[in-house]
């Protein structure tokens, strides 16, 4: 019995120690985002779970040193949920899973990808409340549109660097009291249109110098 347990032991550490050109919490996390969003059903898996091809050979995945910095997966039938475990990339700068079919709530172990820059989840199914991304502050590019995300706008509060934010297409409610311009100074984009929101326009919005467009249609929010 104690050889069997050996021998399959021996078996995974064999098959992860292939993944391991990044270190082993990533090829893991990696793995859970395969097995959680049905990956053998994939458009193109090119070298996923291939044990004789290095990580940075993987379809949408770059590799720096010996970590996983991007994933783009954008467009190619993933079907299922994002696994909490994504939150141990934390050295990745790029995530983008738009365009497929992904339900389920975003995984709050997001707000770990601390040295994120752009978060691309649009085009898909997901529900429930946007996390709190407060922790992420090199976010510059959010993009939830087009998916039934409901509850709050939330608060960017430490998110000093976003640029462009789209939540547009969802049915978020309440106000948007978050987005003040001493947490996000630098927006110049901000989509909130076909939403529930209401309240008033924050004057905060107007502190924006370098807000170009705002799109706030189809909601039930006054003010000018």
């Amino acid at each position: 019995m104690k050889l069997i347990l050996h021998g399959i032991f021996l078996l995974l550490f064999t098959n992860l120690h292939s993944y391991t050109q990044v270190n082993l919490p990533d090829s893991m996390a990696l793995v859970g985002l395969y097995n959680s969003t049905g990956g053998s059903n994939w458009t193109n898996h090119t070298n996923w779970l291939v044990t004789n091809n290095p990580v940075s050979e993987w379809e949408g995945v770059v590799v720096s040193g010996n970590r996983v910095v991007s994933i783009s997966l954008n467009n190619n039938n993933l079907i299922g949920t994002i696994s909490s475990s994504i939150g141990d990339l934390n050295a990745l700068t790029v995530l983008d899973l738009s365009g497929n079919t992904l339900s389920g709530g975003i995984p709050a172990t997001i707000n770990s990808l601390t040295l994120l820059e752009s978060l691309n989840l649009s085009s898909n199914n997901f529900t429930g409340t946007v996390p709190l991304l407060n922790n992420l502050t090199n976010l510059s590019f959010c993009e939830l549109y087009d998916n039934s995300l409901s509850g709050a706008v939330p608060d960017f509060s430490g998110n000093l660097l976003l640029f462009y934010l789209d939540l547009s297409f969802n049915v978020l409610n309440g106000t948007i009291a978050g987005l003040s311009v001493s947490n996000t100074p630098d927006l110049y984009y901000i989509d909130l249109s076909e939403n529930n929101l209401s309240g008033n326009i924050p004057v905060s919005l107007a502190a924006l110098t370098k807000l170009e467009t705002i799109n706030l249609n189809k909601n039930q929010i006054t003010g000018t």
